[in-house]
């Protein structure tokens, strides 16, 4: 109790030697002044410690179909340049998984019980020019993975026919991160981004489909949820995030030939995501830090 009041006590000197210098006295403060000032005496020191116990675990794929032969993807660009951070005062871990069927989920898993993860951010390469929260993941699986393993076949016809990523599971799952939220954070910092949609496809009945897709990258949108849920592991917080490739290989692609595509500038989209980080440890913990430390913890 007293080391609450010494805080308050410094917080208010300081304060009031600003002002001084300032020109500005305690009459003239607004509203807005003294609500920070009651916030201030509340805060707790402690939070500042890096190991006061937040973790999140940010993953994606380390290379995929998309990317040029031999060059880097953006998701691993992305990852490293996160890994190591401490944002609004939470520890971040960055994984790199392999663009497979079964294990890119599993290896999610295992690693969010290995740092006792709070919050779960998997990135992926998509299409457009703004980051898409994929709110959803359906029960839908179609494509061949880096293996050549393939889920779902094609009718005489040519149509697809979508496997199940569990044939006892829901018919989705939904995000349990303020997507709309967020987006509008984002949006107002200047970082496009939308949330992402489920829909009925016509010829398909009742199944249920999402903006995710039906690949690698809706498979971790709908299979994590649920091995979450079924390891007893509800309360972790998962997010997937579908960015735009980056302007070179956007060029590249276009240089062959094909239909132009969106882009963006991969600092934007760390930036993007760091502030998705942001809200979502906010949301969590109730309290928003005075700085992001930025600086990687070595």
């Amino acid at each position: 109790m007293v080391s609450k009041y010494r805080y308050s006590l410094v917080v208010l000197v300081a304060v009031v030697a600003v002002l001084v210098v300032a020109g500005t006295s305690l009459a003239d403060l607004q509203r807005e002044d003294w609500e920070w000032m009651a916030a201030a005496e509340e805060f707790n020191p402690d939070q500042f410690n890096p190991d006061f116990g937040f973790r999140v675990l940010v993953t994606g794929g380390a290379w995929y179909r998309g990317v040029p032969q031999g060059m880097e993807s953006p998701c691993t660009t992305i990852v490293q340049a996160l890994d190591g951070l401490m944002i609004e005062g939470a520890r971040v871990y960055g994984q790199l998984n392999f663009c497979l069927w079964d294990p890119i989920a599993e290896e999610t898993i295992k690693a969010a019980k290995a740092i006792d993860a709070d919050i779960i951010i998997t990135v992926g390469q998509g299409s457009g020019e703004a980051l898409r929260l994929e709110k959803y993941g359906t029960n839908t699986a179609y494509g061949t993975d880096n293996y050549g393993i393939m889920k779902g076949s094609q009718d005489a016809d040519g149509n697809r026919v979508y496997e199940p990523i569990d044939p006892s599971g829901p018919a989705w799952y939904e995000s349990n991160l303020d997507c709309e939220g967020i987006v509008a954070t984002l949006n107002a910092a200047g970082v496009p981004a939308y949330v992402g949609e489920k829909y009925h496809k016509e010829g398909y009945g009742d199944t249920w489909f999402c903006t995710a897709g039906s690949y690698l990258c809706n498979y971790m949108v709908y299979s994590v949820p649920h091995l979450l849920a079924r390891e007893g592991m509800d309360d972790v917080k998962y997010l997937f995030i579908h960015h735009p490739t980056i302007p070179m290989y956007a060029a590249m692609s276009m240089a062959k030939g094909r239909s132009p595509k969106g882009s963006m500038d991969v600092d934007l989209m760390i930036e993007g995501i760091k502030i998705i980080i942001a809200e979502a440890v906010i949301a969590e913990t109730g309290h928003r830090q005075w700085y992001t430390d930025d600086r990687p913890l070595h």
